[in-house]
């Protein structure tokens, strides 16, 4: 089964990323530095304390550590979700005042944000999950999955494509035999692929083609292995070709093995 799940690494990319891309803030301002400054400006006069939340981004996109510092640390002190969410991922970086902070503090601020229950908790539910997922930070999966359930259940894609990757790893660590292991893995691949079929395609064809949670359906596993090689993975296709070599159906085997190939060329060409 393709593992989806990323590396998890929190790094100045991945907060840029999380800043602009999750913070609805940003929708009207324009990149220019200045006008990210007025509008923190604008909030904090008017008693808002997301401006010290948008302060804070704009001078950690400046790479001005400190202020950004004592933005957020203004804004946590005023319950700003946001400012939570991003000092979080500033310990976690060490791009803090290490005599007073430490990487621990990411987990202590991102679950302070995650009890909030605003647009940002969720997000911060996510990154708890893959923070207690990550045997490296100590591993405690019955935390992760409590982060997980809480994130699916508001829609967040990413929570059940990690669901699904944790359920299917527990029956796959037991062969397939325990039922209950093999139901919850085939559920959460289901929701995954509804919410996402670009990239679950041939999860979930797996689960049909060998009966795992659900009664075995050949046609239903090949014509989502094909629908995998079509959005361009060459997982599916290598399953196809597999299937025939083992039918003895050479030229279909043959076709198929040389559409994997150039899913793969393609991959690397994208990659590259």
């Amino acid at each position: 089964c393709r593992d989806a799940r990323k590396a998890f690494q929190v790094s100045k990319r991945n907060f840029i990323y999380s800043t602009f891309l999750n913070n609805p803030r940003m929708a009207d301002i324009t990149d220019d530095i200045d006008s990210l400054f007025a509008e923190a400006d604008r909030l904090i006069d008017a008693g808002n304390p997301e401006g010290y939340g948008l302060l804070g981004e704009a001078h950690y996109i400046q790479g001005d550590y400190e202020n950004a510092s004592v933005a957020f640390e203004k804004g946590i002190e005023m319950k700003d979700p946001r400012s939570m969410y991003d000092f979080a991922l500033m310990c976690y970086d060490g791009l803090v005042d290490n005599s007073r902070y430490d990487w621990y503090d990411a987990e202590k601020y991102m679950e302070m944000c995650y009890k909030t229950e605003s647009d940002i908790s969720v997000e911060a539910a996510v990154w708890l999950a893959e923070y207690f997922l990550d045997s490296a930070e100590g591993g405690d999966p019955e935390f992760a999955i409590d982060y997980l359930n809480y994130a699916a259940d508001k829609g967040h894609k990413r929570a059940t494509e990690l669901l699904a990757d944790h359920y299917f790893s527990l029956a796959e660590n037991e062969d397939f035999k325990n039922e209950e292991a093999n139901s919850l893995a085939f559920k959460y691949e289901q929701r995954a692929y509804e919410d996402d079929p670009h990239e679950q395609s041939y999860n979930y064809g797996y689960m049909y083609f060998y009966g795992i949670g659900t009664p075995v359906n050949l046609r239903l596993a090949l014509k989502l292995f094909e629908e995998d090689y079509e959005f361009g993975h060459k997982e599916g296709a290598e399953a196809l070709a597999d299937y025939y070599e083992k039918e003895g159906m050479e030229k279909d085997a043959k076709t198929w093995k040389k559409f994997a190939l150039n899913a793969k060329r393609k991959t690397l060409e994208r990659d590259n």
